[in-house]
């Protein structure tokens, strides 16, 4: 009888080591979504490129990037209604936070059913505080880097302290743009009359005009601008000289070089008032009549109004 007993008992064992075992549960794995609502270009591709190291996430973010004084302003939203915010130093900054909000709600405890939660009011949304606003651009995402990057233009006038040429009217206009650098064409004209031009007149009336190739570079620091400018292209001047025995005009053109630095003021988002020192540099005087030309060089300064970056 106790024989049968242990082999009864054996063979109830090795008949449960022979079944088959269940494979552990495959835990479901999402990638992490993130909605970048507002950014600049830069701070996009780097919160992009954070986040999609991230292979496990259980909510949802969108995330807004202001650019201030000091960095970067982050705002972001979860799914579940939660709000984070924090200033940051730079665009890599932005997207290591951005993704360590991501994986470390994913790894937070599972809640437990809604019929046992007590229903909460849902957060209100963060206003960022009013200076950061106003220095923010009026738009999101990439538009937004489109309306602050696109052609910009300028009108004003240049003051000479000397009586060969009189005050220019001057326009300008951004044609291609990358980051802050950007090039375009400048177009003034003035007429004057002076009357120390030639002992021999009694005085002289010029017309003159230029149209110049420019390339800029342009600084931000809050509300102050700067723009530093050279330019190369060609001027054209024509000079009538009243004589006792009629009148004598004389005709004169050259090659024009300039460089001005304009030191600005933003009143908005898009228009700024600035003022720059512009010297310029001309390759010949006049051939035939040296006083039809507008000499070696001349120094003004620039006051414009200004729209764009």
């Amino acid at each position: 009888m106790r024989h049968s007993f242990l082999i009864a008992t054996i063979s109830l064992a090795g008949s449960a080591a022979a079944q088959p075992v269940d494979p552990p549960p495959l835990v479901e794995v999402r990638p992490c979504a993130v909605t970048i609502v507002r950014a600049p270009d830069d701070v996009r591709r780097a919160i992009e490129e954070w986040v999609q190291r991230e292979t496990s996430c259980s909510i949802a973010l969108d995330v807004r990037a202001i650019p201030t004084d000091g960095g970067l302003y982050l705002l972001a939203r979860e799914s579940t209604g939660r709000l984070h915010e924090r200033l940051v130093p730079d665009a890599q900054a932005a997207g290591v936070l951005v993704a360590s909000w991501v994986a470390n709600d994913s790894l937070e405890p599972t809640p437990p059913p809604p019929a046992l939660l007590v229903p909460a009011p849902a957060a209100p949304f963060a206003v960022p505080p009013t200076d950061l606003i106003l220095r923010s651009p009026s738009c999101d995402g990439i538009a937004c880097g489109r309306s602050r990057r696109g052609g910009g233009w300028g009108l004003g006038v240049t003051l000479l302290p000397n009586d060969i040429s009189g005050a220019r009217l001057r326009g300008e206009i951004d044609l291609v743009r990358a980051s802050n650098f950007a090039a375009g064409l400048v177009f003034a004209g003035a007429t004057a009359v002076a009357d120390n031009m030639d002992p021999f007149y009694e005085h002289a009336r010029r017309a003159d005009g230029r149209a110049l190739g420019a390339v800029s570079l342009t600084l931000h620091e809050g509300t102050v601008v700067a723009r530093l400018q050279g330019a190369v292209g060609a001027v054209w001047s024509h000079v009538f000289k009243d004589q006792p025995k009629g009148v004598f005009a004389a005709d004169w053109h050259a090659l024009a070089f300039e460089a001005s630095l304009m030191v600005g003021f933003r009143m908005s988002d898009e228009w700024l008032v600035g003022i720059a020192p512009v010297a310029t540099g001309y390759a010949a005087t006049g051939a035939r009549d040296p006083e039809a030309s507008l000499g070696g060089g001349d120094f003004g300064v620039l006051l414009e109004l200004r729209r764009g970056p």
